[in-house]
């Protein structure tokens, strides 16, 4: 039996390809226009193939903002967004999207 393989025989899920997760994507951003980076935003995709079945694709994106001196920061926004399409036609038939947001907190 293969390592991706289900042992109830049917089809397992299993990364497209060598890989399937691209390297994490990192983009430092400047939003109060100081020319200071104060956000970094890190994105990552990983596609899922089922071999009779739907195209899965996963992005996960993390926005870390209001980053102080410390390099810690304030407020972390972090989005998971699943498309599923089920006939492969290019279009999804499903988008799962859960977010997140968390605010740290100054106090010691």
């Amino acid at each position: 039996m293969a390592p991706d393989e289900d042992p109830s025989g049917s089809a397992a899920l299993s990364p497209l390809g060598d890989g399937a997760a691209a390297p994490a994507e990192t983009e430092y951003l400047d939003l109060d226009g100081d020319g200071v980076p104060d956000a970094v935003r890190t994105t990552s995709t990983a596609e899922y193939d089922l071999a009779d079945g739907p195209e899965i694709v996963e992005t996960v994106e993390e926005l870390d903002r209001d980053i102080d001196d410390d390099g810690r920061p304030r407020t972390i926004e972090w989005v998971d967004a699943i498309s599923v399409d089920a006939d492969r036609d290019g279009t999804p038939d499903l988008i799962d999207l859960t977010s997140l947001e968390v605010r740290t907190s100054d106090e010691t």
